[in-house]
């Protein structure tokens, strides 16, 4: 049974709050197909610091319209890291 306290008045959390709804975090293989890259290179890329990710645990997890928008950027001045 539970016991009675401050945090049973706090309402439900609100995990999304402040987030556009049409953007989230992918895993490694799903970010790499949305954006038809080998999921191997997107890790590496990542690991090196070529590409923003979150770490949780041993996943990776990407923002895969910012991470995008990097890549059309990237293409588009040639870099080649």
């Amino acid at each position: 049974m539970r016991r009675a306290g401050a945090l049973d008045d706090l309402p439900p959390p609100d995990y999304h709050a402040g987030m556009d709804a049409t953007r989230y975090l992918c895993p490694l293989g799903a970010a790499a197909l949305r954006l038809r890259v080998p999921a191997k290179w997107l890790r590496r890329e990542a690991e090196a610091g070529r590409i923003p990710c979150l770490k949780a645990g041993s996943r990776l997890l990407f923002d895969v319209d910012h991470v995008a928008g990097l890549l059309r950027r990237r293409a588009r001045k040639g870099n080649r890291p």
